[in-house]
């Protein structure tokens, strides 16, 4: 059964999703994109709790109430990691397969810097490393995202003003991933956690990598790119990349997808013998 439930943690509150399979399934854990609802998560929950107990849970802040004022220093990848091990611990999950997605890829890379005893394997999808400095590794959604973020991250009115003029719809985009882009007040913390973000290097923490790691990329992944992905993977000793065929930036929010079905796969021939 899937359960919402809320976690604190000083001042701040965790909307989380957990499936509770068995006492002796492993546990995943899924980081998600930043500003995401834990309910965007739902094909990837319905394609594992079966074998598998499962939590995710929505990162700090972002969508927070507009009264909430949020400063540069609450939004770190330094936090967001610690917030997921404190998420962790509150619900005495001592070992974990631990999954990022898009920049919950950078997040996870970073928690397991900080405490890799704490997972099994790592698992890096469509993961965004903000390699701004190599061509061959960024989108243009990248170089807009990079030029654009900076100005929202000034003030809500400026946040506002790049909001009136951004083009959103896309009927390939699933529900719920443009909701960071939905008002000024997420927007503009969406784009101050994004400066931090970008600030760290995401190769450094490659190299640093000790647990057994898969990356998944597309080739028609509009966001980030095969590239990046290659790169990192490169960096990580103990590491497998898996360059799915025309697939898109989406696959992993997507009901019954070709990416769904190969990570399904692929944990359970890693875990022959404990699934």
């Amino acid at each position: 059964m899937i359960k919402r439930s809320v976690f604190q943690k000083g001042n701040i509150s965790f909307n989380y999703l957990v499936s509770y399979c068995s006492g002796d399934s492993p546990w995943i854990c899924l980081i998600l994109p930043f500003g995401l609802k834990v309910d965007i998560a739902q094909p990837f929950f319905e394609t594992f709790a079966k074998r598998f107990n499962i939590i995710t849970y929505e990162c700090r802040l972002i969508l927070a109430p507009p009264s909430r004022k949020v400063v540069q220093d609450e939004l770190t990848v330094d936090n967001h990691a610690k917030d997921l091990l404190s998420l962790l611990k509150y619900k005495n999950i001592n070992n974990a397969i631990l999954v990022g997605y898009c920049s919950g890829a950078g997040i996870a890379l970073a928690t397991e810097n900080q405490s890799p005893q704490s997972f099994s394997h790592l698992i890096l999808i469509n993961g965004e490393y903000t390699l701004l400095d190599d061509p061959d590794c960024i989108t243009q959604y990248g170089m807009d995202i990079s030029n654009l973020l900076p100005i929202a991250a000034m003030s809500e009115d400026k946040a506002q003003f790049i909001l009136s003029r951004l083009k959103l719809e896309n009927p390939d985009v699933p529900c719920g991933v443009n909701l960071p882009f939905s008002q000024a007040h997420y927007f503009h913390r969406y784009a101050i956690n994004y400066l931090s973000y970008r600030s760290v290097e995401y190769k450094k923490l490659a190299r640093a990598v000790s647990t057994p790691t898969l990356l998944v990329t597309g080739t028609k992944d509009l966001q980030t790119n095969v590239s990046s992905t290659e790169k990192i993977q490169s960096l990580i000793l103990d590491s497998l990349i898996h360059i799915e065929s025309d697939g898109d930036h989406y696959g992993l929010l997507r009901e019954r997808s070709k990416t769904l079905a190969y990570l399904y796969d692929y944990l359970s021939m890693e875990l022959t013998g404990v699934v």
